[in-house]
């Protein structure tokens, strides 16, 4: 067997042994690298490298500079630096002059992924690997083939010098190395040989037809991913002291089993080394966390670039985030329709992510910028350059870039500085950091010099001003000025004016057509000159000669002339050779320089002065309030509607003037200013003072180097979740108090009319009559609210619920997979939270999806719109896990059980194995401490122990249900097994077998209406709630559905229609009755002192469908309220239309990255996870569509018509994959199986 993997393998006893020998003269890195070398044929190569950098400004790390300075190398490492004459340069150094260049140190890109899928598939069946083929830890970076020349040098080229290389198959996808990207084999060796383990929450495929179910593997969904790598750790941490009792006490015990993949593991799950995660998205960030929480592991973030959503929570963390620049593509806002498809989180997202970098930093996250997740490496210096323009700063990306990913893989004390000591890692760059014309000349590794843009030795630079030729050949028309740009390595001609008049005379002769504009278009040299400026093609500079050629016809000749110029000592010489041979000459001299080469910078603000502005768009004004209501607000540039008698006057649109204030009321203030608009005025009210005046806009240029985006991206809301109706504070009094209205309290006091209702901190302190007589102290200190006319509920329940589940409901690859948890996945920006919110919902019980007999463990949560998933599930609730039968299980025909007989034979075996394994665990923490000390402890199982925790009474079962023969089955199951079904869930045709679901104390979660979707329910009745509750059940109302749930109080009103119910027993069905069978009653489901204070203000009875609900509280903090929904509207629509105007500036056009950024939706579910497999081939459209047209198969013509009419939803606006009833989440592996078929896995729906 192997041993752990050596702890003196890390870089920190890796530097060691290389300071160890630098200390005693050996020379150390090289010697190294050049072990391996033949020995010399010839004279032996000098033992010292010496190099030295002058007249240089060194950036020794963020915020630290010195000007005109010297950078002494030897032997690739920095031995001296300072001011250039403050020390000796020694004998025998190489001088290289970098007057007007930076140094900083050499950047670290802190993961760049290499492929390892080849490396992923041999581990996988080697002996000793895991049982998944997608967990391959035993994969090392660096056993894998090295990088590619072209790749180290697109690296190079942006400046970095050293990368840590990813593995990037499988889930736990092995160790991570850090290396130098040079090409000498002493510029690309391994630094840092083990710079952790990187994991991932990677999903397999599946589909809509059987093969595709049968083809999937474990893990299919996020859920089953984080199940498999909390399983994965334990396992290895056993493993760890298994071997290690083993090898202390080998005798009377069998040795552990042979694991490769857990033995890789070992120094990972004790927490020795550092786990990097790779983080799809800021919520795949935070569980991470929370799992390397659970299982005390060192963990790392590859980010996804959109923490920034997050930020605080991730700076909670502590933990460090390799930050990509990947930025979203700017939306596409070019058409009313593009438009309305474009959502504001996508608008806010977009204009945001630059400043992801600069936020993390600032909030003291430690943050690396990367070039991973970008789809072309070169557009790092693009985003990086925008990341700037957003407000980060360049000591901020410099850190990011040097002396922050040192710190993260470990090496800080030899990179990430230009410091004695310090690897020769160095960038030599002209102009800021990434700047707009900034170049970097060359980059240093291991003290070996990589060219990207070397300085040019020509020795002209500058304007010259040109007599005629000594030679015309074949030229007519001669230049006047030739401008030599050597740094920019460009050859430019001014042409005299006459050549503008001769091109307008070819324009309008040539055939009766505009003469064919080249490559080399006349541009204007100034304002108000007709001289054109021609640049030369392919300009190519060496040390005293330059090569290039334009187009003969600017000149007066046909086709294409070739030039050079070369230089002597004191002039040059020009040469120009038609297409006919025949070659003009000029002799250009140093004393003919009339200037300096134009600063780019200067040239684009020319063509800005010269640019015509473009037509703004009026919006319309505000609507006129009504009487005690607030004035419209008005459309871009348009004026705030007037108040209404004894209202507010609205504020103006994005440029336009507030409305006038009603009689008695206060003057709009002015809105502010639109990207190029101007603040309204604020207009005075009648009898008050006058509103305040807007702010004026930012204004966007024709061109973006100048724009300054920050006040723009300032007066973004900054609310969570961000986007449509984001919250950035709650309303949460102390005291409060609702007066005057008809309190349902259900309970034994039944409806109290007008009764008051007090809370105090959270809770319910009393319920009755004149509550306010018993109030102490000052009035001031509670809030009251009038509920005269208005009716006063219990929050609602829903007891079967798979609203906001990141990353798909079923785990459906394996028929038991009761250790995946949906409390792993719950996602608290999900948008039908909010409606559900509006609806009166105030908790739920989110289920897995009914694809397996035995499924995953259920959440029960509290919705706590606006703050994190954290806070989501309901403390003191019992656990549950969800069970099913019916048709679902028994889908996949080659994955067992593949009938109704052998779903309970599954059961009863899973039970049987669980009994044992606690058996064993308890026969293990029996022994005596000294014995227990010498045995192997049996190996965690997370599905076992689930699975006992139901035997133990510990967790109750929420079974989907349908047929009498079913339900009656799993009964006796569980009697047989002495343990506690808790629900019976859809239970349609639980009327039949009432008698025997009340005997054994099982609650119904029932439809009210809901049959005739699929062949198991079809003996289902509206009366089947009325006839469980008659029979003892207790009976509850679900929805099984995002839409469904959000009008609960109309279902509970089908009792009464149906079972004729009362009205105090029908509301029960959505409020006390699930509270009861999720064992949380003794908190919520009632109006009763003592509990939490979860309550909902209707406008009407409850159970009518003309109720709405005004406000919704959840422990005693205000999370709906229909007056605050109105003005997060209008606070949305002016966010919306002030980054719309972005998108659509020349900022917009010129912005965006090559990435959709990750994932951008709010509410919107994401695709089955898994639905993207590279082994699935493309269907072939025309095909299945002949077949079905021309009467195929019966399943080609079934899967054709499945599309249509799933396509339809998608163009009616409905979103395939929402949770509708009696699905249990099934339909999202369906659904957007077909989409991804229609549209080739287009679309970002991951």
């Amino acid at each position: 067997m192997r041993s752990a993997p050596r702890q003196d393998r890390t870089i920190q006893s890796f530097l060691r042994a290389l300071l160890t020998t630098m200390s005693a003269g050996a020379v150390s890195f090289t010697a190294v690298a050049l072990a391996q070398e033949p020995p010399p044929v010839g004279m032996r190569p000098a033992d010292v490298r010496r190099d030295a950098l002058i007249h240089v400004t060194i950036a020794a790390m963020p915020g630290e500079r010195l000007a005109d300075g010297v950078v002494l190398m030897k032997d690739g490492w920095i031995e001296r630096t300072g001011a250039y004459g403050s020390f000796d340069i020694p004998a025998g150094t190489t001088i290289h002059d970098g007057t007007g260049c930076t140094v900083y140190a050499g950047f670290i890109d802190a993961c760049v992924r290499i492929d390892s899928s080849a490396a992923a598939r041999a581990a996988s069946s080697e002996r000793g690997a895991h049982w998944n083929a997608r967990v391959v830890p035993q994969v090392r970076a660096a056993d894998l083939p090295v990088m590619t020349t072209d790749s180290r040098k697109e690296l190079r080229a942006l400046g970095f010098t050293a990368a840590a290389l990813h593995p990037n198959a499988g889930i736990f996808r092995g160790s991570a190395q850090v290396a130098l990207l040079g090409d000498d084999p002493r510029a690309a060796r391994t630094v840092v040989e083990d710079a952790g383990t990187c994991v991932a929450f990677e999903t397999t495929g599946g589909g809509d037809d059987e093969a595709s179910w049968n083809r999937a593997t474990y893990p299919g969904a996020l859920i089953g991913a984080i199940a498999l790598q909390r399983q994965t750790f334990a396992d290895a941490a056993w493993h760890a002291k298994s071997a290690a009792v083993w090898q202390a006490h080998p005798s009377g015990s069998e040795p552990p089993v042979l694991a490769n993949a857990l033995e890789s593991l070992h120094a990972a799950a004790n927490g020795k080394q550092r786990v990097w995660f790779d983080a799809s998205d800021e919520r795949n960030l935070l569980r991470a966390d929370a799992l390397a929480r659970e299982m005390s592991i060192d963990a790392g973030f590859v980010g996804s670039g959109l923490e920034f959503r997050r930020l605080a929570e991730v700076r909670a963390t502590g933990r460090p985030v390799v930050v990509p620049f990947n930025f979203p593509k700017t939306p596409d806002t070019q058409s009313p329709r593009a438009i309305d498809a474009v959502s504001l989180r996508e608008l806010e997202q977009w204009a945001l992510a630059p400043t992801n970098l600069a936020e993390l930093l600032r909030a003291g996250v430690p943050a690396a910028a990367s070039t991973v997740r970008l789809k072309n490496v070169g557009e790092f210096a693009k985003a990086a350059r925008r990341a700037t323009k957003c407000g980060t700063t360049e000591d901020e990306l410099l850190a990011a870039l040097t002396t922050n990913p040192a710190r993260m893989l470990g090496m800080s004390n030899i990179a990430g500085e230009v410091r004695a000591g310090h690897m020769a890692n160095l960038v030599l760059c002209k102009g800021p950091l990434y700047g707009e014309d900034s170049k970097i000349r060359e980059v240093w590794i291991a003290g070996l010099r990589h060219e990207v843009e070397p300085l040019s030795k020509f020795p002209l630079k500058g304007v010259y001003a040109m007599a005629a030729p000594s030679s015309p050949g074949a030229l007519t028309v001669f230049p006047e000025s030739l401008t030599i740009d050597a740094d920019e390595r460009t050859v430019s001609f001014g042409l005299p004016k006459v050549a503008n008049l001769n091109k307008e005379k070819d324009s309008n002769t040539a055939n009766g057509k505009g003469a064919e504009v080249s490559s080399a278009t006349p541009e204007p040299t100034g304002k108000g000159s007709e001289s054109p400026k021609v640049r030369a093609d392919g300009a190519n500079f060496d040390d005293a000669r330059v090569g290039f050629t334009m187009p003969s016809k600017e000149l007066g000749a046909d086709g294409t002339a070739r030039g050079t110029i070369v230089a002597t000592r004191d002039n040059a010489e020009l040469t120009l050779t038609a297409a006919d041979g025949r070659v003009a000459r000029w002799t250009i001299v140093a004393a003919a320089r009339t200037g300096d080469v134009p600063d780019p910078k200067e040239e684009r603000k020319n063509k800005r002065a010269n640019a015509k502005g473009g037509t703004g768009r009026t919006g319309g004004d505000g609507g006129v309030g009504g009487t005690g209501g607030t004035g419209g607000t008005g459309g871009t540039g348009g004026a705030g509607g007037a108040g209404g008698t004894g209202g507010t006057g609205g504020n103006g649109g994005n440029g336009g003037t507030g409305g006038d204030g009603g009689a008695s009321s206060t003057g709009g203030m002015g809105g502010d200013g639109g990207i190029g608009g101007t603040g309204g005025t604020g207009d005075v009210g009648v009898t008050a003072k006058g509103g305040a005046d807007g702010k004026n806009g930012a204004s966007p240029t024709s061109d973006d180097a100048d724009f300054d985006p920050k006040p723009v991206l300032a007066a973004i809301p900054r609310v969570f979740p961000m986007g449509e109706y984001g919250v950035d504070t709650r309303l949460a009094p102390k005291s409060l108090l609702v007066e005057h209205a008809t309190v349902w309290t259900v309970s034994d006091r039944g409806i109290l009319n007008d009764a008051d209702l007090l809370i105090k901190e959270g809770k319910i302190v009393a319920v009755g009559s004149n509550l306010r007589a018993t109030l102490t102290g000052a009035l001031t200190d509670t809030m009251i609210i009038d509920g005269t006319g208005m009716h006063v509920t219990p929050g609602m329940i829903d007891c079967h619920s798979h609203t906001g589940i990141d990353g798909g409901v079923n785990e459906w690859t394996q028929n038991v997979t009761a250790e995946v948890r949906i409390a792993d996945a719950i996602d608290p920006e999900d948008i039908n939270w909010y409606r559900q919110l509006a609806g009166g919902l105030t908790a739920a019980n989110q289920l897995h999806g009914s694809s397996n007999p035995i499924g995953g463990q259920n959440s029960v949560v509290k919705i706590r719109w606006g703050q994190s998933s954290s806070a989501f599930p309901l403390q003191g609730a019992i656990p549950g896990i969800k069970f099913a039968l019916g048709e679902n299980v028994v889908r996949g025909k080659s994955r067992y059980p593949g009938s109704r007989l052998g779903v309970e034979a599954l059961i009863r075996d899973r039970f049987q194995s669980a009994r044992e394994w606690r058996a064993a665990q308890l026969k293990y923490q029996a022994l005596p401490a000294d014995v227990r000390a010498q045995t192997l402890q049996p190996q965690p199982d997370y599905e076992l122990q689930t699975l006992a925790e139901i035997l133990e009474g510990k967790r109750i079962v929420h079974c989907h249900s349908y047929r009498q023969d079913e339900i009656a089955m799993l009964i006796r199951v569980a009697d047989d097994f002495k343990f506690q079904i808790g629900t019976f869930q859809h239970v349609l045709e639980g009327y039949k077998v009432a008698d025997e679901i009340a005997r054994h104390g099982a609650g119904a979660s029932s439809f009210s209406d809901w049959w005739a979707y699929k062949m198991e329910v079809m003996d289902a009745i509206p009366w089947n709630g009325e006839m469980l509750w008659k029979a003892g059940v207790v009976t509850s109302f679900n929805s099984d559905s995002d839409e469904l749930a959000r009008h609960m109080n109309t279902e509970a009103a089908k009792a009464v229609r149906y079972g004729g119910l009362t009205r105090e027993e029908a509301i029960k069905f959505v409020t006390l009755n699930p509270a009861k069978q999720l064992r949380i009653d003794a908190m919520c489901g009632s109006l009763e002192p003592g509990k939490d204070a979860d309550f909902v203000i209707w406008s009407a009875d409850p159970l009518s469908v003309y109720a709405r609900c005004m406000q919704t509280w959840v422990d005693g903090v205000r999370q709906f309220d229909v007056d605050t929904d109105r003005i997060m509207r209008a606070r949305d629509a002016q966010t919306r239309t002030a980054l719309v105007a972005l998108a659509t500036s020349e900022w917009g056009k010129s912005g965006g990255g090559d990435s959709g950024g990750g994932k951008g939706r709010s509410g919107r579910r994401g695709a089955a996870p898994g639905m993207q497999d590279a082994d699935t081939p493309p269907v072939d459209e025309e095909t299945i569509d002949r077949d079905a047209r021309s009467g195929g198969s019966l399943l080609a013509r079934l899967r054709f018509n499945q599309r249509d009419r799933l396509m339809e939803m998608v163009r009616s606006g409905i979103d395939p994959a929402a949770i509708r009833p009696g699905e249990c989440g099934c339909n999202q592996l369906d659904s957007w199986a077909a989409i991804f078929e229609v549209t080739g896995g287009e679309g970002g729906v991951r």
